[in-house]
């Protein structure tokens, strides 16, 4: 045997031993019985009280006796300190120590008591038994929280306000503005892995069941996640009747909200795993808007051979512009982060549809994340020097009208992209012929309907209908992971990683999607091993595509 391949198998011997060892660990999970042991604190003279009435209640689902619980946490450790609003991560004993009160009552108005220790630290007031509303009406932050305030009687004040979780956008309007930044897509020549759509598995899926993501602890990552977690087994395409891959249209989901949508749980006085992605309410307040946008992928090769492949992929970017549809900022993610949020004129686009680049992998077709910049690429980071060495795990972002191929929105045509400017404008900028790179467009773009009202008749819809085409009507309900790898998997013996299917878009537990607080706000960008996703230029009123406002004409 040859020196190097001396070196390269203790290499691989190495990382079966790590391998083998994280799987030994990961495997060893708290009982039971020690997951549900409460610690139940110590009770004072000190008295929490709780005022409140509930208002504009939904009476035909939520009917008295109405049923509240109290409750008060001790997390001195948690006071002034910054942590994971997503997750409750390294807070078990935190989260299992307190006191609570539960009570009924038969009118509108509440009134409620609990004794708490002195070094009581958190406190909320919770409407229970909305199970058959979730996901219709909100009754605001629920639990509502309060933080500590000092005293022998405290009086905390939280009236239950329901507002129907119907979006107040009308459907041709949200329509209007997804059109308006849909994506022009850029992917390398060669890429196996295009967007294609979810609709061909309506009847051909299996509904399966695995433990979900836990906490060291070996909880729930939130309190709304149970300790299973469902999913959806697709069948492979090629397996499909009368399926062709070059017709399998790309489909482009997106939704439109306002911008300061509310999600329950993430008051700043919340504990984490108290966010419930099914408790939102919208809020006009200066009437900017986002509009966020899925490309769906059947599969996921990963950035390297060695990992993360899984079926299905949900990958997104979203838009923030302002109350007239001008556009302001674009944030991109990739790899449950945040890649890029930044100003619009930082970018190329066209008629105020992006140029995106969807990224191939270091010798494998890659993992599928969307940037707005082409030509780069970014080191992952493997988990260690090793890993890093075997498998160098690669973002690769093809160069746009160099062995590329690109998908247009329905309202452009290869006309559109004889003279196609890329880069700032000044210094660098490039004028492309990219028309003989086009190879299809996107056959439709599908609003996300709101889950919850799925083809349940409106109440205060502005289009007085929540009719879903049945073909999507089963993924938009669906609380779970869509694909056959609902869990991450190390094949050591293969020196191969799996990597887990995306959360359903409308519950994916991702920092910018549909039902999260997060939205194109500020400067902020991802770096990996080596290499960045953020601005590759500075961009003026004289980038490259660049108008400060509206003036595309529909064609």
């Amino acid at each position: 045997m040859k020196k190097n391949e001396i070196i390269h198998s203790n290499y691989i011997i190495s990382s079966l031993i790590i391998l083998s060892t994280s799987l030994s660990i990961t495997c060893s999970l708290p009982s039971e019985e020690d997951r549900n042991k409460v610690i139940v604190l110590p009770k004072t003279d000190i008295r929490l009280e709780f005022r409140g009435v509930i208002q504009k209640n939904p009476n035909l689902i939520l009917k008295a006796p109405f049923k509240l619980q109290a409750r008060a946490y001790s997390c001195p450790e948690l006071v002034d300190s910054q942590f994971d609003r997503i997750a409750m991560k390294d807070y078990p004993e935190c989260m299992k120590s307190y006191v609570e009160k539960i009570q009924e009552f038969n009118s509108f108005e509440y009134k409620l008591d609990l004794d708490v220790p002195e070094n009581w630290t958190h406190t909320y007031i919770e409407l229970l038994g909305l199970e058959e509303s979730r996901g219709m009406y909100s009754p605001g932050h629920n639990p509502f929280w309060f933080g500590y305030t000092s005293g022998e009687i405290v009086t905390f004040r939280n009236d239950f306000n329901f507002k129907s979780q119907e979006n107040p956008i009308p459907d041709k309007k949200q329509f209007e503005l997804a059109s308006r930044f849909s994506p022009i897509l850029i992917l390398k020549s060669d890429k196996k892995e295009i967007p294609t759509n979810l609709e061909k598995y309506r009847n051909h899926k299996t509904l399966g069941k695995t433990q979900a993501n836990l906490t060291k602890s070996g909880l729930p990552l939130t309190k709304y996640e149970s300790i299973e977690m469902p999913f959806y087994a697709l069948e492979k395409p090629e397996n499909l009747p009368n399926y062709s891959v070059d017709k399998d249209p790309t489909h482009v989901y997106f939704h439109v909200r306002y911008a300061n949508t509310i999600l329950s749980g993430t008051q700043e006085e919340a504990l984490p795993g108290f966010r419930d992605n099914s408790n939102y309410w919208y809020e006009a307040s200066d009437g900017k808007y986002v509009i966020s946008y899925w490309l769906w992928f059947d599969n996921n090769h990963g950035p390297s051979p060695m990992g993360n492949f899984h079926q299905g992929d949900l990958e997104s970017y979203a838009v923030l512009c302002d109350a007239k549809g001008n556009p302001l900022r674009i944030l991109t993610t990739g790899h449950d982060h945040i890649t890029l949020d930044t100003e619009w004129k930082n970018i190329n686009s066209i008629n105020h549809h992006p140029l995106l680049y969807i990224a191939s992998g270091n010798g494998s077709d890659g993992g599928n994340p969307i940037s707005a910049y082409g030509a780069y690429e970014v080191k992952l980071e493997a988990g260690n020097a090793l890993f890093n060495y075997l498998a160098d795990p690669r973002d690769i972002f093809p160069e746009a009208g160099k062995e590329s191929k690109i998908i247009l929105p329905a309202s452009l045509s290869k006309e559109d992209l004889k003279s196609v400017r890329i880069g700032s404008g000044l210094e660098g900028t490039k004028t492309l012929d990219l028309s003989n790179s086009v190879f299809r467009s996107i056959a439709k773009l599908v609003a996300w309907e709101e889950p919850g009202w799925v083809n349940k008749k409106s109440v205060e819809d502005p289009d007085n209908q929540h009719t879903v085409d049945n073909q999507i009507a089963d993924f938009l309900v669906f609380n779970g992971r869509i694909g056959s790898h609902p869990r991450k998997e190390l094949k050591y013996l293969q020196l191969k990683q799996f990597g887990e299917s995306p959360r359903n878009a409308p519950f994916k537990i991702n920092i910018e999607q549909h039902y999260t607080y997060e939205r194109p706000r500020l400067d902020r960008t991802y770096s990996g091993r080596e290499g960045n996703y953020g601005p590759k230029f500075w961009g003026t009123v004289n980038t490259a595509q660049f108008t400060s406002t509206y003036s595309a004409k529909a064609k």
